[in-house]
C-alpha cells in the first residue's frame, strides 16, 4: 500500500494542504540540515491544527551521535504530540554504541521513533537488526547532502530492494526519500 507524505516547514504551509491532507504530514527545516528540526512550538501548533486528520512526524535535527543528546531531543519532540519522531543516524565510530544506548529511552517512550539512514553516508554494517532490537518502529533512507543527487546516485536498485526487504523482514516500517 502506498501512502502520501508531504513535508512542511510552517503552519501556513501545512494549511495550504487543507483540501487534501497527506497520509503523513512531515515537519522539518531543511535550511538547518538534512533533518533540520522546527521549533517545538511550531510543531505543536501544526499538530493541533491537524487535529488527528492525518499522521504527523517531525525530525529532531542533525545531532551528534551522543545518546543523551538524542534521547533528550526525542523526548522533547514527542511532547509536541506528533505520531512519529524521526532521528538521523549519521555514520561514525560511535554510531552502534549510540544506538545501543538509546534502547531504554526509545522503549520507554510512547511515541514511535523512526531511524533515518543516509545513502551517501551509509554505515558499513547492517543496522536493521540493531534498530529493531533497540525499539525503532521504522527505518528510512534519505540523502544527507542536498546537492541534487538522489538515492540512485548512491545506491543501485538492487541495494535499495535489499534494504526494503531487510526492513520488512525485521517488521520495520520502511521509507525511501530523495529518490
Amino acid at each position: 500500500m502506498s501512502r502520501w507524505l508531504a513535508s512542511v516547514q510552517s503552519l501556513e504551509e501545512a494549511q495550504t494542504l487543507v483540501e487534501q491532507l497527506p497520509d503523513i504530514l512531515d515537519m522539518k527545516n531543511p535550511s538547518q540540515g538534512a533533518l533540520g528540526a522546527l521549533m517545538h512550538q511550531t510543531v505543536a501548533d501544526i499538530v493541533q491544527w491537524v487535529n488527528k486528520r492525518c499522521l504527523c512526524s517531525a525530525t529532531v535535527g542533525d545531532l551528534a551521535m551522543q545518546a543523551e543528546v538524542i534521547s533528550a531531543a526525542i523526548h522533547d519532540m514527542a511532547e509536541t504530540g506528533v505520531d512519529f519522531v524521526k532521528v538521523g543516524l549519521f555514520d561514525g565510530p560511535g554510531l552502534v554504541r549510540c544506538i545501543e544506548q538509546l534502547e531504554g529511552s526509545i522503549k520507554d517512550l510512547q511515541t514511535p521513533v523512526i531511524a533515518v539512514l543516509f545513502a551517501d553516508q551509509l554505515p558499513q554494517h547492517n543496522l536493521i537488526p540493531l534498530l529493531k532490537k533497540t525499539g525503532f518502529v521504522g527505518v528510512m533512507l534519505d540523502t544527507a547532502t542536498k546537492n541534487g543527487l538522489g538515492l540512485l546516485n548512491h545506491l543501485s536498485i538492487q541495494s535499495l530492494n535489499k534494504f526494503v526487504f531487510e526492513a520488512k523482514s525485521a517488521e520495520l516500517l520502511c521509507g525511501l526519500a530523495g529518490a
